[in-house]
């Protein structure tokens, strides 16, 4: 799995959104200001069971919430959940906003802070030590961004990159 590079996220204050439940319960991100939440994106092809069983024993954590999101279907999802024991929210959604939504196609975990900052975010292999150590680290510290900022290219609202013939 080739690992994508999310670091222009960290220090981002993670935008709101409410995810639906495969239990029918909603979670509304900027209620769980307060507490550590991983936000596990990708699918049942991604999602190891080696990683279930570290994010189920996080899960139970009181200061901390994991939330597995995919955009497969909820039958899907729900057999998934049954067949591995999963104890943590999993949510059917797509259309989440970024960097949520760039993660569907690869596994990402994004760990936010108990401010709701993007702490860090990985994509590819975790192993327990480094998942473990990601999701109680300290809260992030810095200047915290409401959005992310892009590098300015310098070209004016007109101008080409190449010349046009």
């Amino acid at each position: 799995m080739m690992e994508q590079d999310y670091s222009q996220w960290e220090g981002v204050r993670a935008p709101d959104m409410t995810l639906p439940t495969l239990e029918g319960e909603e979670i509304t991100l900027s209620t769980l200001r307060g507490k550590r939440v991983i936000i596990d994106v990708g699918g049942t092809y991604f999602w190891e069971t080696r990683h279930i069983e570290e994010l189920n024993a996080l899960s139970l954590a009181g200061d901390l919430v994991v939330i597995a999101v995919s955009e497969e279907d909820p039958d899907t999802l729900r057999k998934f959940v049954a067949d591995e024991g999963i104890i943590y929210p999993v949510v059917s959604q797509s259309g989440l906003p970024e960097p949520f939504g760039e993660g569907m196609f690869s596994a990402v975990r994004f760990f936010i802070d108990r401010n709701g900052v993007i702490q860090f975010a990985k994509s590819g292999e975790y192993d327990g030590a480094a998942l473990v150590a990601a999701a109680t680290a300290d809260d992030f510290v810095g200047d915290v961004q409401e959005e992310i900022v892009a590098p300015r290219s310098g070209l004016l609202e007109g101008d080409h990159y190449f010349e046009v013939t």
